[in-house]
């Protein structure tokens, strides 16, 4: 078991978890198992200030729990997709076996609601695995630097408190 103090946190890890202790308040512990290290390993990346993180945000992983409908718009086309991961920059979804494939570096529409708040952005189809597709948000970056639209901070900040407290729950 490896252990580590930082100012008033001590951090444990074994094979199966890695616990958060409060030093000031023994009973105080978050416990995070280690099948969500990775992760938590890439949020905490994203955060660092020498940029080893490819991405330009924290994606996400959503469950169909998560309560997010998107739909994608291809031309005049409309179709509800899943969606597998979400950050500020972009999302990975899997298209319905009875959709056509989204061609490589396509312009999209996608249209996300989660409870009353909804955004609708412009997507630029960039990765492809089987019926899986990774759609990045171009007006969400400036410069190589996020600028996300309100409603999608919204709506990804709510995904990203709900996951973390499923996390530590």
């Amino acid at each position: 078991m490896n252990e580590i103090t930082m100012g008033g946190v001590t951090v444990i890890c074994d094979e199966h978890r890695i616990v958060f202790k409060s030093r000031t308040s023994p009973d105080s512990q978050v416990t995070i198992s280690s099948a969500s290290l990775p992760d938590l390993l890439s949020f905490l990346q994203s955060m660092s200030p020498d940029g080893h993180e490819q991405r330009a945000g924290f994606r996400v992983p959503l469950t169909s729990a998560s309560g997010l409908t998107t739909r994608i718009a291809v031309g005049r086309t409309r179709f509800a997709v899943r969606v597998l991961d979400i950050s500020l920059s972009g999302v990975l979804v899997e298209l319905p076996a009875q959709v056509h494939e989204l061609i490589m570096e396509s312009l999209v529409e996608v249209t996300m609601e989660l409870a009353n708040k909804s955004a609708t952005l412009n997507g630029i189809v960039k990765r492809r695995i089987e019926n899986k597709y990774g759609i990045t948000f171009p007006d969400c970056q400036i410069d190589g630097e996020l600028d996300p639209q309100g409603s999608l901070l919204v709506i990804v900040k709510a995904i990203e408190r709900s996951w973390l407290a499923q996390q530590i729950a």
